[in-house]
């Protein structure tokens, strides 16, 4: 249980971990004795820290930014569960969301790196704030896809058996069908992952031409 309690001092952020770990570390190897409640402390107490790290002042923006753009997604996810209808509107809403993230991560990226120089902090949590709800979404519509039947044109012999079909009715159907609700749910995957992989170099950019903009702009040392 001790070789435990030393690996999870690896999960403490990395600012806290140059600061307090050798010396927490050699406390944990003068323990004679760790059971399963130190290791739940440590864990707890861990979560206490990143907690602190992501509200402090200088990640505070890129935090805010991420938890609105996460509980967005998430609210769309939830809203997707009412019916095949619901799950296109929300997958929508998504992708629109999506695309907000874009600027987003680089206002959190230029953020960030003015105030601790440390850009892949807002990029990634931006990132995750968008892949949690897709995969939310997903998840969704395969649970309608498993209670939906399949699409009824796949299963017509001729074309004009498929136009005989009303349209109305075949619109329906369309909307119900598992098909359906699987592809939505893979435009959701692809929508965020498209998002997360946009906003890295769009954030570097950002960050760089906002470095350009403050040297060119401030005096000259004499």
């Amino acid at each position: 249980m001790k070789r435990l309690c030393l690996w999870l001092t690896r999960l403490y952020p990395r600012a806290w971990r140059a600061r307090y770990g050798v010396e927490y570390e050699e406390l944990l190897r003068q323990w004679e004795h760790a059971g399963p409640g130190d290791a739940t402390d440590m864990l707890l107490h861990c979560l206490a820290v990143w907690c602190r790290s992501v509200y402090a002042a200088p990640q505070r923006f890129a935090t805010m930014t991420a938890l609105a753009l996460l509980l967005t997604g998430l609210a769309c996810a939830v809203a997707a569960t009412q019916g095949s209808v619901a799950l296109w509107q929300s997958s929508g809403l998504f992708s629109l969301l999506a695309l907000a993230a874009l600027p987003a991560a680089c206002a959190a990226g230029v953020v960030t790196a003015r105030r601790t120089g440390a850009v892949h902090y807002g990029l990634t949590l931006v990132s995750l704030s968008l892949l949690v709800p897709a995969a939310a979404l997903w998840m969704v519509s395969l649970i309608q896809a498993a209670g939906a039947q399949p699409l009824p044109i796949q299963n017509m012999a001729t074309p004009a058996a498929v136009a005989a079909l009303d349209q109305e009715v075949l619109y329906r159907q369309m909307l119900q069908s598992r098909e359906f609700a699987l592809h939505w749910g893979r435009f959701s995957i692809w929508a965020a992952c498209l998002a997360a992989l946009l906003s890295w170099p769009l954030g570097w950019l950002c960050v760089q031409l906002d470095r350009r903009w403050r040297a060119f702009t401030s005096p000259a040392k004499t």
